[in-house]
Order: C-alpha cells, then sequence, then structure tokens
C-alpha cells in the first residue's frame, strides 16, 4: 500500500480532478475554437490527464481487491488462491513501477526521442571494452 501511496503523492490525484474539472469547464466555452492551436493543446492536455486518472483509479481498485482476495484467501488457507493473488500483486507492483516512471518523466521535453553517444576516448582496448558494455546496457535498459 505504500507504493501506492507514493503514486498517489506523486500523482496527486485530487489536484488532477481539480485540474480536469478546470479544463472540462475551459472545453466548454463555445470560442474555444476561435483559436484552433491552443484548442487542440487543450484537448490533448485533457485527454492525458483523464487517461493519468483512469489509470490511477484502476490501478487503485485492482490492488485492493487483490489485497481482499489474498486476506480472505489466507483466512481460508487456500494455498492456489494465495498463489494466484501473490503473483497479481507482483503484476501490479510492476505496472505501478512503470506509471511511476511515466509520471516523473511528464514533462513538455520528456516526450521527445533522443540520442546517445557513447565515445571511448583515449586509452586503447580497455575503453573499447567499457564502451561496449555501457552500449550493451543502455540497449538493454531502452527494451
Amino acid at each position: 500500500m505504500h507504493h501506492l501511496k507514493l503514486f498517489g503523492g506523486i500523482f496527486d490525484p485530487d489536484n488532477s480532478k481539480k485540474l480536469l474539472s478546470e479544463l472540462n469547464s475551459k472545453v466548454e466555452d463555445p470560442s474555444l475554437w476561435n483559436d484552433r492551436e491552443s484548442a487542440q493543446k487543450l484537448m490533448r492536455e485533457r485527454t492525458l490527464l483523464e487517461e493519468k486518472l483512469n489509470s490511477y483509479e484502476n490501478l487503485k481498485y485492482e490492488f485492493e481487491e487483490t489485497l481482499e482476495i489474498l486476506k480472505l484467501s489466507q483466512e481460508e488457507n487456500d494455498k492456489s488462491l494465495i498463489s494466484e493473488s501473490t503473483l497479481k500483486l507482483e503484476e501490479l507492483y510492476k505496472n505501478l513501477q512503470n506509471k511511476q516512471l511515466e509520471t516523473l518523466l511528464s514533462g513538455d521535453m520528456d516526450k521527445n526521442d533522443c540520442f546517445l553517444e557513447i565515445n571511448a576516448g583515449a586509452g586503447g582496448t580497455e575503453s573499447q571494452d567499457w564502451v561496449q558494455m555501457l552500449l550493451r546496457m543502455y540497449s538493454r535498459w531502452a527494451e
């Protein structure tokens, strides 16, 4: 539950709901479409916020449901259900980590691609080996 609270702290669902409400009232303004570019930007922002909020709510719901099933299965001493619930919690934890990273990388420039250049520099074969290890590490991380 600690990680879910942390995710909520990073995402701040209460503030996001207020912001979504403000965006919805702006979208209802008929003069919004006079400036097409700003209207599209507002709609994109609203859609992204709705998706993040829905994602948070779904993750929270699944976590609470799975936790409740786990508690009941422990009371009943149902080992197969305990195992299944534990696997589901591990899957939810991985999803939570991914959502945390997405939330942290939600700035204007974070959606852009990047190039990573690694140079061996001076040092001969040892520096080349080191660059190959770094390249392999970054490539695996990016996958």
